[in-house]
């Protein structure tokens, strides 16, 4: 390795390398067990990296990268925890990635972290309590909201802030707090459909090994009705957890469609009802939740005292109310005609119109939005947003050695649809394998070929 840079460093051309090329370089660099953390200072510091030609540069990360794969094969053996996180190559890699943080003016990041465990397809949860939870602020859980989510600015730190203080509540950063000093935050998320509401929420979880459960409102019932009752997420949650309770009790519940439940005249369902057990839940009842799923299942106490509650929903129309609510001077003033009112200017009173009791509104911490996704930021999102629908539909193909590309005019048109259908991110999925289901049927006889996705095949398959 250092006869390599002594040779990148006698033969600088500077070449105009892209940041996406650098960026890419710099993580491969720093995660290299190859590399120690002189060199990474050596190359990032001093700009080297920008004087690499692309020859050079091209050696550099075959190197490296080769490195890494060795490193990752060697782990992937490896059955348990405890024996990952003994090993030398495992330790190195901590401790490397620890001085350089200490030593240079390249500061870790979470982003690095999870980048780290996805190179050696590694826990991340294992990195980040090994690297150190001080790395954990609100700020970063946002920075690493963003490698998921494109655009929701205003919603992604909604989410960091709850998240954190939850962390801290749940003793997930590994210090005990003053609960008084932390209190807890019900936060409520509006907005259209396929905007990421949940999928935030879940993104966060995964990175703490956070149990969570997720429960549509607009299928359950009130107590004393045949069907799903609310406590069902409780029970989803102790079950997630092997049936510990202490676990089950710091984790995560999202109440989706919690717009649906709204109290209405002639209501055969009991909203109101549904409206007032919540309610129960977010003032921190203790509340008696089945422990399995038999018909006449044991029972237990649990208390959601430290859960970190969720509740999302679509409220569509609900700008009309905004509207309204200010148009009649409700708040002293009223407001022109063509000034523009959207879901960013929902207060606490507008969900009371909506048909939400106040005395559940007034348990509500925050109230964030999320908006309706452009077609630029859904191409973003098929380009960029990691897991995202193309990205995974590709691990099929090359599972099989094919290669698949589709070209910027395909991406486009899957966007379009998406955005003119109102469905946001939830269609791309189905668009992108809507157009490789011909190709699914039969890759294994495609193995050693590329498939091209051109506009026109997109379109064809929507038809």
């Amino acid at each position: 390795m250092s006869n390599l840079l002594s040779t990148a460093a006698s033969n600088l051309t500077r070449d105009d390398l892209s940041d996406k090329q650098n960026k890419e370089l710099i993580t491969s660099l720093l995660f290299s067990p190859l590399v120690s953390s002189e060199e990474f200072l050596y190359l990032s510091e001093s700009q080297k990296i920008r004087e690499l030609n692309s020859d050079e540069m091209h050696t550099l990360l075959s190197m490296v990268n080769g490195n890494i794969e060795e490193t990752r094969r060697a782990f992937s053996s490896i059955q348990d925890s405890r024996s990952l996180r003994a090993h030398p190559g495992y330790k190195s890699i901590i401790r490397k990635v620890t001085e350089i943080d200490k030593k240079s003016n390249y500061k870790i990041t979470l982003t690095d972290l999870a980048n780290l465990a996805e190179f050696y397809a590694i826990d991340v949860s294992y990195v980040l309590a090994d690297y150190g939870f001080q790395i954990v602020t609100p700020s970063s859980l946002k920075g690493y909201l963003d490698m998921y989510v494109i655009g929701q600015e205003a919603a992604k730190i909604s989410y960091s802030t709850t998240f954190y203080t939850h962390l801290l509540r749940g003793g997930y950063l590994g210090r005990q707090v003053n609960l008084n000093l932390f209190p807890k935050a019900h936060l409520v998320v509006v907005g259209p459909t396929g905007t990421g509401k949940s999928l935030k929420a879940k993104v966060l979880t995964r990175l703490f090994l956070m149990p969570n459960s997720t429960l549509n409102l607009s299928r359950c019932v009130s107590n004393g009705y045949v069907g799903m009752h609310i406590d069902e997420a409780f029970t989803d949650l102790f079950l997630k957890c092997g049936g510990d309770l202490s676990n089950a009790q710091k984790g995560l519940v999202i109440f989706d469609e919690i717009d649906k439940i709204k109290s209405k005249p002639n209501d055969s369902l009991g909203s109101t009802d549904l409206q007032e057990e919540l309610l129960d839940i977010l003032e921190g009842s203790k509340i008696s939740i089945a422990t399995d799923r038999d018909r006449h299942p044991n029972r237990t106490q649990f208390d959601v005292l430290n859960l970190c509650i969720i509740m999302t929903g679509a409220f569509t129309g609900i700008e009309k109310v905004v509207r309204q609510n200010r148009m009649t001077g409700n708040f002293g003033f009223k407001i022109a005609d063509d000034n523009p009112i959207g879901r960013k200017n929902i207060s606490p009173h507008d969900l009371e119109t909506w048909g939400m009791m106040p005395e559940l509104v007034g348990r509500i911490s925050k109230i964030t939005h999320t908006n309706k996704l452009e077609i630029e930021e859904l191409r973003q999102i098929l380009l960029f947003a990691k897991d995202n629908a193309l990205s995974s539909a590709k691990e099929y193909f090359q599972f099989h050695n094919i290669n698949v590309v589709f070209e910027y005019d395909a991406i486009n048109e899957i966007a379009k649809a998406a955005h003119s259908y109102g469905l946001g991110a939830r269609y791309l999925s189905n668009a992108v394998n809507g157009v490789l289901d011909k190709y699914q049927f039969t890759a294994p006889e495609l193995s050693g070929k590329e498939i091209i996705i051109t506009a026109d095949e997109v379109l064809e398959s929507m038809r």
